[in-house]
């Protein structure tokens, strides 16, 4: 998820996609910030808006995959 969409933010998307999840009780799809900025107060604001992991730009294929395993879905 890039947090700096231009219709709608990254968090306010994800929060989006947390509360109709609840609400149709689907199962939750990982969602991962994709940012290029290094801060890591950005990550706790990530997390806190439901996101399973947070990736500085650029990354590599290796830290997406391991992104991937640890949020517990095993479909990298």
């Amino acid at each position: 998820m890039d947090l700096q969409m231009s219709e709608m933010g990254g968090l306010e998307a994800t929060r989006l996609i947390r509360q109709q999840e609840s609400e149709s009780k689907s199962p939750p799809v990982p969602v991962f910030a994709l940012t290029p900025h290094a801060l890591n107060s950005g990550e706790e604001e990530c997390m806190s808006a439901g996101m399973n992991g947070y990736l500085r730009k650029p990354f590599n294929l290796t830290e997406l995959v391991k992104s991937v395993e640890d949020c517990g879905t095993g479909d990298a």
